[in-house]
């Protein structure tokens, strides 16, 4: 979850980091995608914990993104009192959610767009190189090995 990690990363703080443009927008776009999908949750279906525990296919989601054939997120989900993983509470369907789009969409955004003004010139972040590359003069040339 956002918050969890700037703080884990140590840049929560606005008193020791005043500027930090990362975190000021991502929190406001991760405040504001929270606000909807509890909204939505809450008004489609899940009123309460309870709701969220009874909801046999939610469950068996949850099951199926930590199982060792599935998706494999080891740190997803909560422990009932059998140590199963399972979503327990509206909080966190609502904050798991929450990180899905955020991921998604504004997470992507930000880590991938920037990378076109350095990536289009192949020749600054090659993805594979086979060939030497050596530049005279300005011009790219290729020796074979």
């Amino acid at each position: 979850m956002l918050p969890n990690q700037l703080e884990k990363r140590g840049v929560n703080d606005t008193e020791k980091l005043p500027v930090y443009p990362y975190r000021d927008d991502a929190l406001l776009i991760w405040y504001a995608i929270r606000q909807w999908v509890s909204d939505y949750l809450i008004s489609i279906r899940y009123k309460n914990d309870k709701d969220v525990q009874n909801d046999t296919e939610l469950q068996n989601w949850a099951a199926e993104v930590v199982a060792y054939d599935g998706a494999q997120v080891y740190d997803f989900g909560e422990k009932d009192e059998n140590g199963n993983i399972k979503i327990l509470t509206l909080d966190y369907l609502i904050n798991a959610t929450t990180l899905i789009i955020f991921t998604a969409s504004a997470q992507h955004a930000a880590i991938n767009f920037p990378q076109k003004d350095m990536m289009t010139y192949a020749p600054a972040v090659p993805l594979a190189a086979y060939q030497s590359v050596c530049i005279l003069k300005g011009e790219v040339t290729y020796s074979h090995p």
